[in-house]
């Protein structure tokens, strides 16, 4: 996985959650990811079923381009995307 800095990590797991603060992150905390605010703008990475003790959330701005790469011969792409509507 890299961004606009370069690279940042490799993830072995089953899986990679990539949630907006008002997306996927019911999912990611499933996974072991944190709580973030939902005013908050910027992007969580967090692995599904990591094949690694010590695997951690990536925080990203979201401003930031995120690059996944597989590395398998079998995967699937799952979408979900959501847009929260806040009033003041």
């Amino acid at each position: 996985m890299k961004n606009g800095w370069g690279y940042l990590h490799t993830f072995r797991a089953d899986g990679i959650i990539v949630a907006t603060p008002t997306g996927s992150t019911g999912y990611s905390l499933s996974a072991g990811g944190p709580i973030i605010d939902p005013k908050a703008r910027m992007i969580l990475i967090t692995s599904v079923n990591a094949h690694d003790l010590n695997a951690k959330s990536i925080v990203v701005g979201a401003e930031d381009e995120v690059t996944l790469r597989k590395n398998a011969d079998i995967f699937l792409i799952y979408l979900c995307s959501k847009k929260a509507e806040h009033s003041e």
